[in-house]
């Protein structure tokens, strides 16, 4: 049994080294990709880093968030660790400000006994849940306007597109953790829809989604990440995890949480650690 992880990072060098090395401690070749534009940021730690036992860093490409860069680097990720690691039943994605809640070794023990399955929040757009979080069509206006990289922005232009022929569009959270024989079918078969969802808003938030669950393989997904994120209303991205968190981090049944950051709170850290090793 062996779960890989791909992770996507562009800050927080120190913290983005402690999760590698959790990662690979626990004995799950791990590929990560730094931000193109982050290679110095990353420098004094690169070496650190590949020192790491079974991790891999990359820094092919300059990513700007919620564009279609941030998918073709996951597919680039997906690809290489299918190639390279005949061994591996995952593929667990995450973000450089994830941290894995429990050891590794638990997590693969979960995944053994859902070998098929993937754990993938996936919902049928338009989604109640971004409609009532701001997002007025429910993930359909990321695919009815064609998405345009503007320097590091993402901008939505009025150039109105159909939505994907033959598919019923799915959206959920990017922080998937897919099998490989899931993995391998996105590989083979991304064709037409990758090509048209490029042009979408956040299409790592959809392309998987919408692939697998109108896949035969739709009954094997699992629509749960199991990651523990912090919302406060009206704001567009999760809280900062913080020290006093701890108690529902441990009480929440996740494997991961996210976000962190060491600058605000590294004590938060330590305590998770300090609690796997209890």
């Amino acid at each position: 049994m062996a779960t890989a992880y791909l992770i996507l990072a562009h800050k927080l060098p120190r913290q983005v080294y402690r999760l590698a090395k959790r990662l690979s401690d626990g004995g799950g070749p791990v590929w990560l990709h730094v931000d193109r534009k982050s290679r110095q940021l990353f420098e004094p730690f690169r070496r650190a880093l590949d020192q790491l036992d079974n991790v891999t860093v990359t820094s092919e490409t300059s990513v700007a968030w919620g564009h279609a860069s941030m998918l073709r680097v996951m597919m680039r990720g997906i690809d290489v660790l299918i190639r390279e690691h005949p061994e591996l039943t995952h593929i667990k994605h995450l973000s450089g400000q994830d941290f894995p809640l429990r050891p590794p070794a638990e997590f693969d023990a979960f995944l053994a006994r859902h070998r098929s399955a993937s754990l993938l929040e996936h919902f049928a757009a338009p989604f109640a849940g971004w409609i009532a979080g701001g997002e007025p069509g429910g993930g359909l206006d990321r695919v009815r306007f064609l998405h345009c990289r503007f320097r590091d922005r993402v901008r939505r232009t009025p150039i109105s597109l159909p939505i994907p022929r033959g598919y019923q569009l799915f959206v959920g959270s990017a922080l998937w953790c897919l099998c490989r024989e899931h993995a391998r079918f996105i590989l083979e078969r991304r064709g037409a829809l990758y090509k048209r969802l490029r042009w979408a808003g956040h299409p790592d938030e959809m392309f998987f989604q919408t692939a697998l669950a109108n896949s035969p393989f739709a009954g094997d997904l699992v629509n749960n990440d199991y990651t523990f994120v912090k919302w406060q209303p009206d704001q567009p991205s999760p809280s900062v995890l913080e020290s006093h968190d701890i108690y529902a981090l441990r009480e929440s049944g996740c494997w991961f949480a996210r976000k962190f950051d060491d600058g605000v709170d590294a004590g938060v850290l330590d305590l998770i650690e300090a609690g796997m090793s209890v």
